[in-house]
């Protein structure tokens, strides 16, 4: 019989951190029985049902919850508890793992360096922990003991070939697209972006920039960028497109991909542009970095620097060829490195490792 592992979420709602669970599930559904538990419903929750993954809804995840998290393992017979973040939700479902005497497995998708002990002291208590890139976990060792950490990327699925769209058909068009996906929020530095193309909309008139991500996460920022939007008179140069369920085709349609976030653990978005071949110009931060190779597959700036950014994008629009040469090597990159059915593996591996271990021990200690 397959290991039955419970996957605990702290949201219900599509973000990075539930379509890396999603895309997780699909591939190791085939070795193991999955389950995964969620407050409330939302767009996540609605995927799972329809993609026929069993799902334990809750009105909240909160500390009151542990008596029928405990029900359910129980009753399910899981043999291990698996949370995809570090939130108060997965805390809590530590406490039901221990309580039972489960082994309990962390996925790190954050960056934790100013996060106080008190609250990620519990760490210490998972039998493995898992981060997505070598950034994020370099904060872990505060937390839970070195040799229980692990780096395994974030994977993406592969497009076929022809959607890897080559410059001489990008500019059939006459227009260049820039593009940057992530929530609309001050840590995304989509300013960064906007003050570019301060400098970049009067050199190439051909060239729009669009921001596609959620809107209400921060309305004030959100209400900033337009009136500097407005204020430099590029209402008809930027577009913010709001949240997309699904950013293929936006990503096809662009030239570009911008990526100004001044803390990334591990992007999915620059995973998933870089795919489709899109070359990157990006902030030199975090997994940013172990992701995209500088002057290879695009050009890093240092954080904050709109000159070097501004750069980067210049040669780019510039040069057709170096787009698609850029555009073509990251997406040989990302095949090679980043296979969402690679990262899964790893894991499924890890997840198996864990079992035996924790079956090792129990042996040792009835003997």
């Amino acid at each position: 019989m397959p290991p039955r592992i419970l996957f605990v979420s702290y949201t219900s709602d599509q973000t990075g951190p539930t379509v890396s669970l999603m895309l997780l599930l699909k591939h190791l559904r085939p070795s193991f029985e999955v389950a995964v538990a969620l407050p409330g419903t939302g767009a996540f929750s609605a995927r799972l049902v329809q993609q026929g993954i069993r799902v334990h809804c809750f009105r909240a995840l909160g500390k009151y919850s542990i008596p029928a998290l405990l029900r359910v393992l129980s009753k399910g017979r899981y043999d291990m508890v698996y949370a995809n973040d570090t939130s108060g939700a997965c805390r809590n479902a530590m406490i039901a793992a221990k309580v039972l005497r489960l082994p309990f497995v962390s996925h790190v998708r954050s960056m934790l360096h100013n996060q106080p002990l008190s609250r990620l002291a519990y760490l210490r208590y998972a039998d493995a922990v898992i981060a997505v890139s070598k950034a994020c976990a370099l904060a872990l060792p505060r937390f839970v003991p070195e040799r229980r950490i692990h780096v395994v990327h974030n994977g993406v699925e592969i497009p076929e070939a022809d959607a890897d769209k080559t410059a001489a058909a990008k500019l059939s068009s006459g227009r260049l697209s820039l593009i940057s996906v992530s929530h609309i929020c001050r840590r995304k530095g989509q300013s960064y972006i906007v003050a570019a193309m301060a400098h970049l909309a009067h050199e190439y008139p051909c060239l729009d920039l669009t921001l596609v991500g959620a809107l209400n996460r921060e309305p004030a920022y959100v209400e900033e960028l337009r009136t500097t939007v407005a204020h430099l008179g590029l209402n008809q140069r930027v577009h913010l497109a709001g949240f997309q369920d699904d950013c293929g085709d936006w990503l096809k349609s662009a030239d570009i991909f911008v990526h100004t976030a001044l803390a990334d653990p591990h992007p999915r978005a620059v995973l998933e542009a870089m795919s489709l071949g899109l070359p990157v110009v990006a902030f030199a931060v975090d997994g940013v970095e172990e992701t995209v190779i500088d002057g290879a597959t695009g050009f890093l700036a240092p954080p904050g620097d709109v000159p070097a950014l501004t750069k980067g994008i210049s040669r780019l629009v510039e040069d057709p060829s170096l787009r698609q040469a850029l555009g073509s090597s990251g997406r040989h990159h990302i095949a090679r490195h980043f296979q969402a059915s690679e990262t899964a593996s790893r894991i499924g591996e890890l997840i198996l490792q864990t079992l035996a271990s924790r079956r090792a021990r129990r042996r040792v200690s009835q003997a």
